[in-house]
């Protein structure tokens, strides 16, 4: 019997050893495995929802902040001026004077050779992303790999057409301005009979179908995890405890094709990123990596002092300094 009274204490705990493994902003459903490796509570349906109203409790109560879990439930337009920052990321900014947005920006200007770094796959052969299942999980995955620079989306399940079709156009774009040769696919989601056919459906379907209508070259999609394999190295809870669940995967008509495959193991990736976090990251790190080409990368380091200075002389040619 959980005394949920007393929780809060191990709860914050849980919070804390997913932080130190890199969760920036960790999801309610890995602290509920960390919780429950710990025998702290049951790894069942009702396990997970009465740690999820202890937290929003506790979120309440101000002993978690709000924002801090990964979950996005609704959206926001904020108002203010919206700013492309480098690295692809965008912020929106206050709204200010004329006089300090324009020094503001005179400023950058002046210092812009100073910041330039070439991308890190820059001449590289290889376009790599990384897709991953669940999009409370992107963010850990991101935070993970984020000195690799590669991409990281979440198609949350199958994915929305109007994504897979942005996600491909958006592919078409970078391989045509940076020349690549391949593109790479690194996927990882769950292991039951949805999570196994989802990668079917990139590969025979969504890839397929948006390769040829964009005139694209084949894309190599990689299954990366979970597999039977991984839950059993890292001893990972391969039957879910609730019958609720059990009893939707049984209604699953992919079942029969998936225990055939897979056997009777359903794994949720959550699972493998909360409790074996160091082989997650190695695995997502590792198979990346083996797509870089560090001769080229030393190669393209040579030309960076020479493209900063580029970068000035254009500037000062540009704008006449007081």
């Amino acid at each position: 019997m959980v005394n949920w009274k007393d929780m809060d204490a191990q709860i914050l705990d849980a919070i804390r050893s997913l932080e130190a493994k890199g969760f920036k902003e960790p999801t309610v459903r890995a602290v509920y495995y960390v919780l429950g490796s710990l025998n702290v509570l049951p790894l069942t349906d009702q396990g997970y929802k009465s740690l999820d109203a202890k937290t929003v409790r506790m979120r309440k109560d101000g002993q978690i902040e709000w924002g801090f879990f990964a979950v996005k439930r609704g959206t926001s337009d904020e108002a203010g001026v919206p700013v492309r920052l480098p690295g692809g990321y965008r912020a929106t900014v206050p709204y200010v004077t004329p006089e300090d947005w324009s020094a503001h920006w005179l400023e950058q200007c002046r210092k812009a050779h100073e910041s330039f770094v070439l991308p890190r796959w820059y001449a590289q052969d290889a376009l790599v992303e990384v897709w991953v299942e669940k999009d409370g999980l992107l963010g850990a995955t991101a935070n993970w790999i984020r000195d690799l620079e590669v991409t990281v989306r979440s198609p949350q399940g199958y994915g929305a057409w109007e994504f897979l079709h942005d996600s491909m156009k958006r592919i078409k774009r970078e391989i045509e301005a940076q020349g690549k040769e391949n593109v790479h696919i690194i996927y990882l989601g769950d292991l039951d009979p949805s999570g196994k056919d989802i990668p079917r459906f990139m590969r025979e379907e969504a890839i397929a179908h948006f390769t040829d209508l964009l005139g694209m070259e084949d894309i190599d999609f990689i299954d990366l995890a979970l597999t039977p394999q991984q839950v059993s190295d890292h001893n990972l809870p391969s039957v879910p405890d609730a019958p609720e669940v059990l009893a939707k995967i049984f209604r699953d008509p992919r079942r029969r094709w998936y225990v055939e495959e897979y056997g009777e193991i359903f794994t949720e990736l959550d699972a493998f990123y909360a409790l074996a976090t160091d082989a997650a990251t190695g695995l997502i790190r590792e198979t990346v990596e083996a797509f870089f080409d560090q001769d080229i990368f030393e190669e393209t380091r040579k030309v960076e002092k020479k493209y900063r200075r580029r970068v000035k002389a254009a500037v000062d040619r540009a704008v006449r300094w007081k």
